[in-house]
C-alpha cells in the first residue's frame, strides 16, 4: 500500500456521498444550469453567516425558554445568562451539530466530550434541529420560488423592438 492512497481511501464514502447531494442532469442541458431544485441545496450551507436563522430562532418563546434553562448549567461562574451568550452557544451549536459537521476521524489525541459539548448537543438534538431544518426548507424554498417566478416573468415579458416606433 502506498502511503499516497491512504486520503483516497479514507474520502471513498464522502465522494460517493457527495454525488447525490448534487443532480448532475441540471449541468447536462445545452443552456448550463436550467433550475435548480430543494434537492440540490445543500442544507448545511444554510445557518447565521447568510441567514437571520440565530434571531428567527431566539424569538420563538418555547425555544428561547428551553435555551435559558438548559444553559444555565454551562454558564461560566459569576456569569449571568444574557441573549448574545446564548446567541453563541446557539452558533456553536448550528456549527458543530450543522453546518461544520466534519466526518473525519481523529487520528491522535481523545474524542472525549466535554460536559458543555454534551448539553450543547441535547440541545442541538431535543430543541433546536427541528425548528432549524424548518427554518432551512422555508429558507430555501422562498428564494428557489422568488428566483423561478422572476425568471418566468422576465420569460413572459414582451420584447421590445428597438428602432421604428409604432
Amino acid at each position: 500500500l502506498n502511503w499516497s492512497c491512504i486520503p483516497f481511501l479514507i474520502h471513498v464514502n464522502a465522494r460517493q456521498q457527495s454525488q447525490t447531494l448534487v443532480t448532475m442532469s441540471m449541468f447536462n442541458s445545452p443552456g448550463g444550469v436550467v433550475a435548480l431544485t430543494t434537492n440540490d441545496v445543500c442544507p448545511a450551507g444554510i445557518d447565521f453567516h447568510c441567514s437571520q436563522v440565530i434571531e428567527h430562532l431566539l424569538s420563538r418563546p418555547y425555544v428561547y425558554s428551553c435555551l435559558c434553562e438548559r444553559l444555565k448549567h454551562v454558564l461560566p461562574p459569576n456569569s449571568e445568562i444574557n441573549r448574545d451568550w446564548i446567541a453563541s452557544k446557539v452558533k456553536q451549536c448550528m456549527w458543530d451539530y450543522s453546518s461544520g459537521v466534519n466526518r473525519r476521524r481523529t487520528l491522535m489525541g481523545s474524542t472525549k466530550q466535554s460536559d458543555c459539548a454534551s448539553v450543547l448537543k441535547g440541545l442541538w438534538d431535543d430543541v433546536l434541529s427541528s425548528p432549524f431544518d424548518d427554518y432551512v426548507n422555508k429558507f430555501v424554498k422562498d428564494r428557489l420560488h422568488v428566483g423561478a417566478s422572476q425568471a418566468r416573468t422576465k420569460s413572459h415579458e414582451p420584447q421590445r423592438s428597438r428602432g421604428v416606433e409604432e
